[in-house]
Protein backbone atom coordinates (compact mmCIF):
# COMPACT_ATOMS: atom_id res chain seq x y z
CA UNK A 1 0.00 0.00 0.00
CA UNK A 2 1.45 3.71 -1.04
CA UNK A 3 2.11 5.99 1.60
CA UNK A 4 -0.92 8.88 1.85
CA UNK A 5 0.44 11.60 -0.68
CA UNK A 6 1.23 14.61 1.65
CA UNK A 7 -1.28 17.52 2.63
CA UNK A 8 -1.21 20.67 0.39
CA UNK A 9 -0.02 23.30 1.51
CA UNK A 10 -2.23 26.38 2.74
CA UNK A 11 -2.10 29.80 1.09
CA UNK A 12 -2.02 30.71 4.37
CA UNK A 13 0.89 28.60 5.82
CA UNK A 14 3.24 29.44 2.69
CA UNK A 15 2.73 32.90 3.71
CA UNK A 16 3.17 32.62 7.10
CA UNK A 17 6.16 31.15 5.47
CA UNK A 18 7.27 34.05 3.22
CA UNK A 19 6.48 37.10 6.01
CA UNK A 20 8.25 34.53 8.38
CA UNK A 21 11.59 34.59 6.07
CA UNK A 22 11.14 38.69 5.09
CA UNK A 23 11.46 38.70 9.25
CA UNK A 24 14.24 36.94 10.00
CA UNK A 25 16.23 38.95 7.39
CA UNK A 26 18.76 41.52 9.51
CA UNK A 27 17.28 44.43 7.55
CA UNK A 28 13.74 43.74 8.09
CA UNK A 29 13.85 44.76 11.98
CA UNK A 30 12.74 48.53 10.76
CA UNK A 31 10.06 47.09 9.17
CA UNK A 32 8.85 44.49 12.13
CA UNK A 33 6.82 47.00 14.44
CA UNK A 34 4.25 50.34 13.44
CA UNK A 35 6.70 53.01 12.87
CA UNK A 36 6.99 55.44 16.26
CA UNK A 37 6.30 58.09 14.26
CA UNK A 38 5.36 60.03 17.48
CA UNK A 39 8.60 59.55 19.39
CA UNK A 40 10.46 59.92 16.28
CA UNK A 41 8.84 63.35 16.03
CA UNK A 42 7.43 62.60 12.11
CA UNK A 43 4.61 65.32 12.70
CA UNK A 44 3.91 64.79 8.56
CA UNK A 45 4.01 61.47 8.85
CA UNK A 46 0.33 60.45 9.08
CA UNK A 47 -0.73 63.04 6.74
CA UNK A 48 1.39 61.17 4.03
CA UNK A 49 1.12 57.63 5.05
CA UNK A 50 -2.50 57.06 4.96
CA UNK A 51 -2.18 53.29 5.81
CA UNK A 52 0.17 52.37 8.10
CA UNK A 53 1.62 48.65 7.76
CA UNK A 54 4.39 46.14 9.31
CA UNK A 55 5.53 43.06 9.39
CA UNK A 56 4.42 42.34 12.86
CA UNK A 57 1.06 43.12 11.91
CA UNK A 58 0.45 41.16 8.66
CA UNK A 59 1.69 38.05 10.42
CA UNK A 60 -1.21 38.58 13.66
CA UNK A 61 -3.85 39.21 11.18
CA UNK A 62 -2.30 35.99 8.85
CA UNK A 63 -2.38 33.78 12.44
CA UNK A 64 -6.18 35.18 13.76
CA UNK A 65 -7.19 34.19 10.12
CA UNK A 66 -8.27 38.03 8.97
CA UNK A 67 -6.86 37.58 5.67
CA UNK A 68 -9.86 35.58 2.74
CA UNK A 69 -7.21 35.46 0.68
CA UNK A 70 -3.56 35.85 -0.60
CA UNK A 71 -4.23 38.57 -2.66
CA UNK A 72 -4.94 40.47 0.67
CA UNK A 73 -2.44 39.52 2.49
CA UNK A 74 0.05 39.74 -0.24
CA UNK A 75 -1.34 43.73 -0.75
CA UNK A 76 -1.06 44.34 2.87
CA UNK A 77 3.21 43.21 2.65
CA UNK A 78 3.05 45.29 0.11
CA UNK A 79 1.88 49.14 1.58
CA UNK A 80 4.82 48.28 3.99
CA UNK A 81 7.34 48.75 1.18
CA UNK A 82 5.26 51.56 -0.97
CA UNK A 83 5.02 53.56 2.72
CA UNK A 84 8.64 53.73 3.48
CA UNK A 85 9.30 54.46 -0.45
CA UNK A 86 6.61 57.11 -0.30
CA UNK A 87 7.70 58.77 2.93
CA UNK A 88 11.44 58.49 2.41
CA UNK A 89 13.49 60.32 -0.22
CA UNK A 90 14.48 58.06 -3.05
CA UNK A 91 18.49 56.35 -2.69
CA UNK A 92 18.06 57.17 1.71
CA UNK A 93 18.81 54.05 3.15
CA UNK A 94 15.07 52.85 4.60
CA UNK A 95 13.98 53.43 0.79
CA UNK A 96 16.49 51.29 -0.62
CA UNK A 97 15.97 49.16 1.81
CA UNK A 98 12.15 49.46 1.60
CA UNK A 99 13.13 48.53 -2.46
CA UNK A 100 15.21 45.45 -2.11
CA UNK A 101 12.67 43.60 0.47
CA UNK A 102 9.80 44.53 -2.03
CA UNK A 103 11.77 42.42 -4.60
CA UNK A 104 12.75 40.22 -2.46
CA UNK A 105 8.72 39.34 -1.34
CA UNK A 106 8.00 39.54 -5.18
CA UNK A 107 10.07 36.43 -6.15
CA UNK A 108 8.64 34.46 -2.86
CA UNK A 109 5.45 35.32 -3.71
CA UNK A 110 5.12 34.75 -7.37
CA UNK A 111 4.90 31.07 -7.42
CA UNK A 112 1.99 31.37 -5.40
CA UNK A 113 0.19 33.80 -6.62
CA UNK A 114 1.25 34.62 -10.79
CA UNK A 115 -1.88 35.87 -11.40
CA UNK A 116 -2.14 38.48 -9.04
CA UNK A 117 -3.17 41.60 -10.84
CA UNK A 118 -1.41 44.00 -8.18
CA UNK A 119 2.00 42.03 -8.86
CA UNK A 120 4.53 45.35 -9.27
CA UNK A 121 5.72 45.80 -12.90
CA UNK A 122 9.35 44.67 -13.64
CA UNK A 123 11.95 46.65 -14.52
CA UNK A 124 12.08 45.68 -17.88
CA UNK A 125 7.94 46.69 -18.32
CA UNK A 126 9.09 50.02 -17.00
CA UNK A 127 12.06 50.60 -18.83
CA UNK A 128 10.01 49.36 -22.09
CA UNK A 129 7.11 51.62 -20.83
CA UNK A 130 9.46 54.69 -20.42
CA UNK A 131 10.83 54.04 -24.04
CA UNK A 132 7.32 53.99 -25.34
CA UNK A 133 6.62 57.14 -23.60
CA UNK A 134 8.71 58.56 -26.15
CA UNK A 135 7.07 57.24 -28.84
CA UNK A 136 3.68 58.43 -28.75
CA UNK A 137 2.64 62.41 -29.22
CA UNK A 138 2.70 64.97 -26.68
CA UNK A 139 -0.84 65.26 -26.44
CA UNK A 140 -1.04 61.34 -26.20
CA UNK A 141 1.66 61.27 -23.21
CA UNK A 142 -0.47 63.80 -21.23
CA UNK A 143 -3.34 61.47 -21.43
CA UNK A 144 -1.64 59.14 -20.13
CA UNK A 145 0.20 61.76 -17.58
CA UNK A 146 -3.75 62.37 -16.65
CA UNK A 147 -4.70 59.06 -16.20
CA UNK A 148 -1.42 58.13 -13.94
CA UNK A 149 -2.06 60.88 -12.15
CA UNK A 150 -5.48 60.42 -11.14
CA UNK A 151 -4.71 56.95 -10.30
CA UNK A 152 -1.13 57.27 -8.35
CA UNK A 153 -0.78 60.79 -7.77
CA UNK A 154 2.29 60.72 -5.74
CA UNK A 155 4.16 58.98 -8.29
CA UNK A 156 4.56 62.22 -10.37
CA UNK A 157 6.79 65.19 -9.65
CA UNK A 158 6.50 67.36 -12.07
CA UNK A 159 8.75 70.42 -13.04
CA UNK A 160 6.94 72.75 -15.47
CA UNK A 161 9.70 74.89 -15.69
CA UNK A 162 11.56 72.41 -17.33
CA UNK A 163 8.46 70.83 -19.52
CA UNK A 164 9.46 67.52 -17.53
CA UNK A 165 7.69 65.06 -15.56
CA UNK A 166 9.20 62.53 -13.33
CA UNK A 167 7.49 59.47 -12.32
CA UNK A 168 9.14 57.66 -9.52
CA UNK A 169 8.47 54.12 -10.64
CA UNK A 170 8.59 52.36 -7.58
CA UNK A 171 5.13 54.11 -6.26
CA UNK A 172 2.96 52.71 -9.02
CA UNK A 173 1.08 49.46 -8.27
CA UNK A 174 0.47 46.82 -10.64
CA UNK A 175 -2.67 47.46 -10.97
CA UNK A 176 -2.70 50.80 -12.30
CA UNK A 177 0.54 49.84 -14.56
CA UNK A 178 -1.08 47.62 -15.94
CA UNK A 179 -4.05 49.95 -16.88
CA UNK A 180 -1.64 52.95 -18.24
CA UNK A 181 0.04 50.44 -20.36
CA UNK A 182 -3.09 49.69 -22.13
CA UNK A 183 -3.81 52.85 -22.39
CA UNK A 184 -0.28 53.31 -23.91
CA UNK A 185 -1.02 50.89 -25.79
CA UNK A 186 -3.56 52.04 -28.08
CA UNK A 187 -1.30 55.20 -28.82
CA UNK A 188 1.82 53.43 -30.57
CA UNK A 189 0.57 52.86 -33.82
CA UNK A 190 0.34 56.39 -34.79
CA UNK A 191 3.39 58.52 -34.28
CA UNK A 192 3.41 61.33 -36.80
CA UNK A 193 3.75 64.28 -34.30
CA UNK A 194 7.23 64.45 -33.65
CA UNK A 195 6.62 66.75 -30.51
CA UNK A 196 7.73 65.29 -27.46
CA UNK A 197 7.47 65.51 -23.55
CA UNK A 198 9.97 64.53 -21.35
CA UNK A 199 9.87 61.71 -18.88
CA UNK A 200 12.07 60.37 -16.46
CA UNK A 201 12.66 57.87 -14.29
CA UNK A 202 13.28 58.64 -10.00
CA UNK A 203 15.59 56.00 -9.47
Amino acid sequence: MSPAAAAPVSWKDAMVKIVSRILAKKDAEIFAEPVPHVELGLTDYLDIVKEPMDLGTVMRKLTSNEYDTQHACATDVRRIWFNAMLYNVPGSKIYTTAKAMSESFEVSYYPLAKDDPNRPPSADDMTNWVADCHSVTSDELGTVLVRLEAACPQCLVKRPDQNEVEVNVDLVPGVVFREIRALLDTYLPDNNNTQRRKVKRVQ
